[in-house]
C-alpha cells in the first residue's frame, strides 16, 4: 500500500479532532462503527487487496480505544482531585508567566497529603515565590480543573496535558533543589541565556521579536504587536514550526558539508542539531509535529530513500496522536498539520503545472520573479484555504491582506532569526558581531512596521459569526458535490469550479462583514463583577465603563481594543473607584478617545489625555451613529445609549433604580448591569449581567425565570447584544 501513514495520520488526526471538537464520550460508539467497517471491508476482496480503507478503519478504531482509555484512566482519575485542599509539595518546572498581574509556573505535585503522587499542574502566585525551577513549593494548595467554565478553554487545556490549577491558600515555604540538575532544568537555563544574549544586543521591541522567532517565546512582545501579527494572519513565523526546524536543520548540514565531513555522520549530527532545537524551544505540539517530519526526511536522506512529505506528516501525526489522543484539541496543532497539508498537496498538484505554465508563456527575463511571487501566493492561498474552517470557526474573522502579508514580511523572518543568532552568540567575543545583531534588527523593525501598516487596512479583518461560516462553506461543499457528479458523468468543470467557490467564498465574507458593520453590536466584555461594554457602528466605538475585578479582566479588554475597528469616539467613566476604572489605564493607555465622560479616574490617567476632549460625565454625546445620554441618580449610574437599530441602557451600579430615569431609557431594548441587577429588570426582553461564576449562573437562573432573556459572563467568555432584523439579540462571542 503506498503512503501507509499517510493514510493512518490522517484517519487518526480526523477522528480525534472530531471526538475531541464533541464528545469524547462518544468515542465507544465510534469505535464501534469503526471496527464494523472493518469486518465488512474485509469481506471484499478487492477493498481487502488494496488495503487502504481496512487500515484506515482500524487506525480509527484504535484511535477511539486510545482516546477512551486516556480519559477513563489518566484524564478522569485528575479531574476527581479538583477541589482537594491540603498539604502538598509541588516541584517548579518551567519560568514564571506573567499574566494579569499574577505569576504561573508549570509544576509537578510530588506528593500531597503525606502520599507520593504525580500530578502536572499549573501554579498562580499572586507575589512570585523566591524560588528557581526545579525548586520544590510546600504549603497548603487548593486545586480546580482549569478552563471548567468554558469548553473552549477546557478543551485547550486538557490537550495541553495539564488538568489541574493550584494556588497556595496560606503561607508556603521553598526548598531548594540538590543534587545533579535535571535536563529540564539546564533546556530553561539556556533558554534564558539566548534570550539575554539577544535582548543584551536588541535591547527593544526588535530584539523581543528575535526572540520571539528564535524561541517562539512570545510573551515579551507587546500587544499591539501581537495582535498585528494575529490580524495579518502571520502568527506562524512567531511559533516554531517547520519553517524554523527546516531552516536550521539545513543551516547546520550546509555548514558540515562544506567542512567535508562523511555524509552520514553530517545528516547525523543535523538531526541532534534538531533534536537540540526542540527542545531549546519547548516541545509544544506543533514543535513536535515539524521536528519529526524534518527528522525523517534527514533520516531518508542517509538512507538515500526519496523523501515524501504526506507520510512524513502521518507518520508525525500517528506518533504524536497515539502518544496523547487529547493533543490533537490543540488549536496549534491543527492548524499547523492543515496548513502543512494544504502546502504539501499544492505542491504536488498545482506548483509543477505552475512552473509549466511559466516556463512556456513567460520570457527568461521576468520568468524567475514572477514563479517566485506565484508560488508564494499560491503556497500561502494552500494554507490559508485548509486552516479556514478552523480559523473562522474560533475566532470568526477572515482577512484578505494575508496573502500580501505572507508575501512581503515573512520572508524578512529567516535572514532576522540567523543575523541575530549570530549576533547574539558572537557578540560578547567581540564587537564587530554587533553588526549582524544591527542587521537583524532592521529586518525585525521592517517586519514589525509592515504588519502595523497592513493591519491598519481595512482589507485586513472581515467578522463572521459561526452561523454565517457554516452557510458559506456548506455552500462550497454543494458547489463541490456538483462538480464531482459533473464529472462522473464525462463534464470535468474544474476551472469553473474553483473560480465559483472563490466568488462565492469572497462575496460571502464581504457581504457579511459590511453587514456586521452596519448593525449595532454592544460587547459585554468578561471581566468579573464591574462593567466594560464597548458599542460599536459604521466603525464608531464608545467604551462605556472600564471596571471589573477578576484576573483576567484586563487582558479582556486588551484583547477587544486591539482588535476593535476604526476610532474610540467616546469613553463614558463616571468616577476613579476600581469598581468603575480598574482598567481605565490600560485601556487609556491602547486607544486614546477623541471624546471622555467622568468625574474622576485613576492615578495616571489624566497624564494620557492631552488632545482628548473632556466633559463631566453627566451629559449628553450625539454623533452620527449615536445619541448618548448619562444620568446620575441617587441609587447610581447609568448611561443610554440610542442608534438606529437598537437601545441600550447600561447601570453601572448594583441595584439602581431605574424608575427615576426618563422613559426611553427605562423602555430600551436591552439592559447591560451588574450581578445586583435593578428591580424593574422584568420589562426588558435581554439582560446580559456582569458576574464572577458562582454568582453569574445563579443569576442568569434567576432572570430566566423572570421571563428575560438573559445571560451572565461567569467567566465564560464575553456577551454580545446585537441587532437583528430590527430587533435586539443576545449570544456569547
Amino acid at each position: 500500500m503506498p503512503r501507509p501513514f499517510a493514510v493512518i495520520g490522517m484517519t487518526v488526526f480526523f477522528t480525534l479532532a472530531v471526538l475531541n471538537d464533541t464528545d469524547i464520550g462518544a468515542a465507544k460508539i465510534a469505535f464501534l462503527l469503526f471496527f464494523a467497517a472493518l469486518a465488512v471491508s474485509l469481506c471484499f476482496k478487492n477493498i481487502r487487496k488494496e488495503r487502504v480503507l481496512p487500515c484506515a478503519f482500524a487506525a480509527g478504531a484504535l484511535a477511539c480505544a486510545l482516546l477512551t482509555a486516556a480519559n477513563v484512566f489518566y484524564y478522569q482519575p485528575r479531574v476527581a482531585f479538583s477541589g482537594s485542599v491540603g498539604d502538598a509539595a509541588v516541584r517548579l518546572e518551567s519560568d514564571p508567566e506573567i499574566k494579569y498581574g499574577n505569576y504561573y509556573y508549570t509544576g509537578r505535585v510530588t506528593g500531597f497529603e503525606g502520599e507520593k503522587t504525580d500530578i502536572k499542574v499549573r501554579l498562580v502566585f499572586s507575589n512570585p515565590p523566591e524560588a528557581e525551577p526545579y525548586d520544590s513549593v510546600s504549603g497548603n494548595f487548593t486545586f480546580y480543573v482549569l478552563g471548567e467554565s468554558s469548553e473552549k478553554y477546557l478543551e485547550s487545556y486538557r490537550s495541553s496535558g495539564i488538568y489541574l490549577g493550584a494556588y497556595p491558600t496560606d503561607k508556603y515555604s521553598v526548598a531548594t533543589h540538590c543534587g545533579r540538575q535535571p535536563l529540564g532544568a539546564l533546556i530553561l537555563k539556556l533558554r534564558s541565556a539566548v534570550r539575554s544574549a539577544v535582548t543584551r544586543t536588541l535591547p527593544n521591541e526588535n530584539g523581543r521579536l528575535a526572540v520571539a522567532l528564535l524561541l517562539g517565546d512570545r510573551s515579551g512582545l507587546s500587544a499591539e504587536s501581537s495582535a498585528a501579527f494575529s490580524k495579518i494572519g502571520i502568527t506562524h513565523i512567531v511559533c516554531v514550526s517547520g519553517f524554523h526546524l527546516s531552516l536550521w536543520s539545513m543551516l547546520i548540514l550546509k555548514i558540515l558539508r562544506k567542512t567535508r565531513m562523511p555524509r552520514c555522520l553530517a545528516y547525523a549530527l543535523a538531526m541532534v542539531g534538531t533534536v537540540g532545537f526542540m527542545l531549546l524551544a519547548g516541545l509544544t505540539y506543533s514543535v513536535m509535529r515539524s521536528g519529526i517530519m524534518t527528522l525523517v526526511f534527514l533520516l531518508s536522506d542517509i538512507l538515500m530513500r526519496k523523501r515524501d512529505p504526506l507520510n512524513s506528516l502521518g507518520f508525525a501525526l500517528t506518533v504524536i496522536g497515539f502518544a496523547d489522543p487529547f493533543s490533537i484539541g490543540s488549536v496549534s496543532l491543527r492548524l499547523s498539520a492543515l496548513a502543512t497539508l494544504g502546502i504539501i498537496l499544492c505542491s504536488e498538484l498545482v506548483l509543477p503545472r505552475l512552473r509549466d505554465s511559466a516556463e512556456r508563456r513567460l520570457p527568461w527575463r521576468i520568468r524567475t520573479a514572477a514563479v517566485y511571487i506565484a508560488e508564494a501566493l499560491v503556497t500561502a492561498a494552500a494554507a490559508m484555504a485548509f486552516t479556514l474552517p478552523v480559523s473562522m470557526r474560533l475566532y470568526g474573522n477572515f482577512n484578505f491582506i494575508s496573502l500580501l502579508a505572507n508575501l512581503v514580511i515573512t520572508p524578512a523572518a529567516s535572514p532576522c532569526m540567523v543575523l541575530s543568532a549570530i549576533g547574539a552568540v558572537f557578540g560578547s567575543i567581540t564587537h564587530i558581531f554587533n553588526l549582524f545583531s544591527f542587521a537583524g534588527g532592521l529586518f525585525a523593525a521592517y517586519m514589525l512596521g509592515g504588519s502595523k501598516l497592513l493591519a491598519s487596512s481595512d482589507l485586513a479583518d472581515f467578522a463572521v459569526s459561526e452561523d454565517e461560516a457554516c452557510a458559506v462553506f456548506c455552500a462550497l461543499f454543494l458547489l463541490c458535490a456538483l462538480s464531482m457528479l459533473f464529472a462522473l458523468l464525462g463534464r470535468a468543470m474544474p476551472r469553473l469550479t474553483a473560480a465559483l467557490c472563490a466568488a462565492i467564498f469572497c462575496c460571502s465574507v464581504i457581504g457579511f462583514s459590511v453587514s456586521a458593520d452596519m448593525q449595532t453590536r454592544a460587547a459585554m466584555l468578561d471581566t468579573g463583577n464591574g462593567i466594560c461594554v464597548l458599542v460599536s457602528k459604521r466603525r464608531e466605538n464608545l467604551l462605556i465603563g472600564a471596571g471589573g475585578s477578576a484576573f483576567y479582566g484586563k487582558s479582556s479588554l486588551n484583547n477587544a481594543l486591539a482588535g476593535m475597528k476604526g476610532t474610540l469616539s467616546a469613553a463614558f467613566i463616571p468616577s476613579g473607584d476600581g469598581e468603575y476604572a480598574e482598567y481605565a489605564l490600560d485601556a487609556l493607555s491602547a486607544r486614546r478617545p477623541k471624546n471622555i465622560y467622568y468625574d474622576s479616574l485613576p492615578e495616571g490617567c489624566e497624564l494620557l489625555l492631552g488632545g482628548v476632549e473632556k466633559h463631566p460625565f453627566e451629559g449628553v454625546y450625539e454623533s452620527e451613529n449615536f445619541t448618548v445620554h448619562t444620568y446620575r441618580t441617587d441609587t447610581g449610574s447609568a448611561v443610554y445609549i440610542k442608534s438606529e437599530d437598537m437601545s441600550l441602557l447600561v447601570c453601572l451600579d448594583p441595584l439602581a433604580d431605574i424608575t427615576a430615569l426618563p422613559d426611553e431609557a427605562v423602555n430600551a431594548d436591552a439592559l447591560i448591569s451588574r450581578s445586583d441587577y435593578p428591580q424593574a429588570v422584568g420589562g426588558f426582553d435581554i439582560a446580559a449581567v456582569s458576574a464572577d461564576n458562582l454568582r453569574g449562573v445563579a443569576v442568569g437562573n434567576e432572570l430566566r425565570a423572570l421571563g428575560v432573556n438573559a445571560a451572565a459572563t461567569a467567566g465564560c467568555g464575553d456577551l454580545e447584544i446585537y441587532a437583528r432584523r430590527g430587533c435586539a439579540a443576545l449570544r456569547r462571542r
